[in-house]
């Protein structure tokens, strides 16, 4: 037989494919369902010469024995007009309607607003029962290929994606080309310096020989530059007992430490050389900061990709430290993924349990360390996981009964307490946990939950107590951007530090949280909720700007705090999708201080693409609306509630020496609309997630 005919014979061309299989540009059998549809477990919809659907669903889906054969849940019944194609009865999965709405944005997710005779079914994708009008188109998911990387990203309701299409459209919703759109906003918020291909890390970086790899000239300035900073917001390792097993490193190569100590060694010296502060046009060694902290999370993640199945505190600790990395370096994606492989190695070793019988050879030490590793993970991935509207893989809190950290309270208590600054960890995890409510209760609502007015106070009750439970010298101010009193100043550094994040996290948490009311329709049909929570929701947004802008304005070790883009995004966005609606608001008139002040900080951080992609996006968003409002306000007299008017001097000679062309950026300006919260102003019942 010659090697010609030996080989699989390739299937005729289909002449169409589903929809599934045209989005993904995979190879279709043209089968009903497909072969890619039913390894998915997901309908499999065809779009017919005359633009119509035929569709095959769980509940009827037959798998043809031939390659032309038609499955009998096509055929239309008797007493049924033959446009109406599919099963009655069909409902098909939120996720592939939510996947449909992507491919094709004139379908809604439920099949339900299709004008007569079209040909299109309508369907409730939620189950009988269920409110159709909740869905993830709704709530502003967005599904596509990173054109970097190619790998598919998923950015769901309470991401930032979703809040810039929230202030770049101000909510008028149009037919775009949902696929191209949301690619170039995927792609232009992603930072291509990080590379996340462990492989090609491996192969620029191999394993390390000498004790020149381990660069010890310069490792204590970074090490140091982590512990004086953000070692303090979420402390983990102890400083002392760290450099001591880097010298032994120094002194005895590799042969005195694991492979996963070495991976975490190098991702404390990229973070610390990513966060600390450096003087202006300041080089080590004739490299700067993302050079110094980019080639050393590489070498990091070259050893991350040789841990498989290692199961030890190390290996946790280094996944969290290049999650926190990546969140740093504006690349939420893949912290997302690194801090899910620390969870995932976590659980494995059982650090979340409080074990009665334990390995003698675990030390009284080595349990404060996993307690502490373990908690900070937590928080970490909650956290991570609601800043890109995604689920976090924690499951339920009760399997996780590990004591918090207990506290040395005094100066010479016993050596088994933890020192007064890793309190902190245990405040994290309670507002991770209001987080986490928020995201299940509001953004991602399931059957049987609360209304979300009344969701919404309960749970800003329990962030009331959950401020006051933190001691007064830590506790963030509810109205005030202020940093506090001078006694401030009397108080350790690491008082001051975790004040910040504790002040800034705060009042982001209640911004999303107040946040989810708000929508097109609410605005249009304003409630009591409704007008309550946008009170606070503006309230918070303006703390939070003012409380990055204060202390970017005073402390120097603030402005390397580069996941405070995050928040700065968020701020700006709800103000301008507010201010886009003309509705009645407290403090109005301060709405463009506030916007010129969040563009300013984030070109101060133009060291990083991200920061200076996401302040070209407010800037077109703030320049757009205000061009629109110009030109209603032109036609109208004596309109002096009008917050668009012409930027002042200072703004004027802030866009002339703006660094970002945001002319030049594909996609700017065009992202598409969707909305978040309810469609209709009053209380529905809550969908089923997606």
């Amino acid at each position: 037989m010659n090697a010609s005919s030996s080989r699989t014979r390739r299937g005729p061309r289909t002449p169409r494919a589903c929809e599934i299989c045209r989005y993904k540009k995979i190879k279709c059998d043209g089968l009903m369902p497909c072969q890619s549809c039913r390894f998915r477990e997901a309908n499999c919809v065809y779009k017919t010469h005359n633009n119509r659907y035929v569709q095959s669903t769980p509940s009827a889906q037959t798998y043809p024995t031939t390659e032309n054969s038609i499955p009998s849940s096509t055929s239309y019944p008797s007493d049924t007009n033959p446009n109406r194609i599919g099963s009655v009865d069909a409902q098909p999965s939120p996720a592939f309607t939510g996947s449909l709405s992507l491919m094709n944005p004139n379908i809604s997710p439920q099949y339900s607003t299709t004008p007569e005779g079209s040909g299109m079914l309508t369907l409730n994708a939620l189950g009988p029962g269920t409110d159709a009008s909740s869905t993830s188109k709704d709530l502003g998911e967005v599904l596509d290929t990173n054109s970097y990387t190619k790998n598919i990203e998923f950015h769901g309701s309470s991401s930032t994606i979703n809040f810039l299409q929230l202030a770049e459209r101000g909510g008028h919703s149009s037919p775009l080309d949902m696929g191209s759109v949301q690619q170039s906003l995927v792609s232009c918020l992603h930072n291509p310096a990080v590379d996340p291909d462990e492989s090609e890390c491996s192969k620029r970086y191999p394993f390390p020989e000498g004790s020149a790899d381990y660069f010890p000239h310069v490792a204590t300035q970074f090490i140091e530059g982590y512990f004086d900073g953000l070692h303090y917001a979420q402390p983990l390792l102890y400083k002392d007992e760290f450099l001591r097993r880097c010298q032994t490193l120094w002194l005895q190569g590799r042969s005195s430490c694991t492979t996963s100590f070495l991976a975490l060694y190098y991702a404390v010296l990229g973070f610390g050389a990513l966060t600390m502060v450096w003087g202006d046009d300041e080089f080590i060694d004739g490299q700067g900061r993302f050079e110094w902290s980019r080639k050393l999370l590489e070498k990091s993640r070259a050893l991350a990709g040789r841990l498989c199945q290692t199961t030890d505190l190390e290996s946790v600790q280094c996944f969290l430290f290049l999650a926190k990395i990546c969140q740093n370096e504006l690349s939420p994606h893949t912290a997302y993924i690194y801090v899910g492989r620390a969870v995932r190695t976590a659980l494995a070793m059982g650090l979340n349990r409080d074990c009665v019988k334990r390995s003698t050879q675990d030390s009284v030490e080595l349990c404060m360390a996993q307690t502490r590793t373990w908690w900070a993970v937590y928080s970490f991935e909650i956290e991570i996981s609601f800043s890109l509207g995604r689920p976090d893989s924690l499951n339920h809190d009760g399997y996780h009964t590990r004591p918090f950290p207990q506290i040395r309270t005094k100066p010479h208590e016993s050596g088994s307490l933890e020192p007064p600054e890793v309190g902190i960890i245990e405040h994290l995890v309670r507002l991770a946990r209001l987080t986490r409510e928020i995201s299940t209760k509001l953004y991602c609502p399931l059957i049987g939950m609360p209304p979300k007015s009344q969701a919404i106070r309960d749970i800003d009750m329990k962030l009331d107590a959950w401020l006051n439970s933190i001691p007064p010298a830590l506790r963030p101010t509810k109205s005030s951007p202020s940093a506090g009193s001078l006694e401030l100043t009397r108080q350790p550094a690491y008082i001051r530090k975790q004040k910040l994040v504790l002040g800034t996290k705060y009042h982001n948490v209640r911004m999303l949280l107040h946040a989810s009311l708000i929508d097109t329709v609410s605005v249009q049909c304003p409630s009591i909720d409704f007008a309550g929570s946008l009170r606070e929701c503006v309230q918070s947004a303006r703390l939070t700007i003012e409380l990055v802008y204060e202390n970017y304005c005073h402390h120097e070790f603030f402005r390397t705090w580069w996941f405070n883009t995050t928040y700065i995004v968020f701020a700006s966005t709800i103000i301008l999708f507010v201010a886009s609606q003309n509705v009645e608001a407290p403090e109005k008139h301060r709405w463009q201080e506030l916007i010129q002040n969040a563009i300013e900080i984030l070109s101060v951080m133009d060291e990083n693409v991200v920061a200076r992609k996401a302040a070209g996006i407010i800037k077109e968003c703030h320049d757009r609306a205000k061009r629109k409002q110009s030109s209603e306000v032109s036609t109208v007299s004596g309109n002096d509630n009008s917050f668009y008017t012409m930027f002042d001097h200072g703004m004027m000679e802030l866009q002339q020496s703006f660094p970002f062309d945001v002319a030049s950026w594909d996609g700017a300006g065009i992202f598409p609309w969707a909305n978040f919260g309810p469609s209709i102003p009053q209380e529905q019942t809550p969908d089923s997630g997606s």
